[in-house]
């Protein structure tokens, strides 16, 4: 039974305004619903930059967002922060236990199975603020994170940023199933 609606994606393609839009839409339709935003955010407002093992504490920061929620209720998780999304970064920043954090949240989305959206930006102007990289690293992190799901054998639905009925969609077809 699918507990988890993830948004994938690199910096700034849309991930947070499709989520956001998800849960209104699925608490619209009577379906238990919670959006759970990005720990980190609000760091890279301040550019408090991220350094050693941060990236662990961020990760389980998101982790337990999501887990109060889905052992408390019954609840959908629309998350535009999944924490596979977590493991991108850390194997981003070479935190040297991100393989060890896989099998953490691997295990976790064994738990609690989730539907994935992979947030394509074709296009989509980029902006600057709230991010830590630029236009080019946002690209590739975006390869990173397919290939690092690939690898790990995580089924990934891509959608573009502007598809959001599709998004929709997909969701309710998977939840009523």
């Amino acid at each position: 039974m699918t507990r988890r609606v993830c948004f994938f994606g690199g910096p700034n393609c849309s991930k947070s305004t499709l989520a956001m839009r998800l849960t209104a839409d699925l608490k619209t339709q009577g379906i238990q619903a919670e959006y759970t935003k990005e720990y980190v955010k609000a760091w890279a407002f301040i550019g408090t930059p991220i350094r050693g093992f941060d990236q662990f504490y961020i990760l389980a920061k998101q982790m337990h967002r999501e887990d109060v929620i889905l052992r408390a209720s019954d609840s959908i998780v629309v998350t535009d922060s999944p924490v596979l999304l977590g493991i991108c970064y850390a194997k981003r920043y070479e935190l040297p236990i991100w393989q060890d954090l896989l099998k953490i949240a691997m295990k976790f989305g064994d738990q609690y199975p989730s539907l994935n959206f992979f947030v394509e930006r074709r296009g989509l102007p980029y902006s600057h603020v709230g991010r830590y990289e630029n236009h080019e690293q946002a690209i590739a992190m975006d390869a990173l994170i397919i290939r690092t799901m690939h690898e790990a054998g995580v089924q990934l639905n891509f959608v573009g940023y502007d598809e959001y009925e599709k998004i929709l969609k997909t969701t309710l077809e998977t939840l009523r199933s």
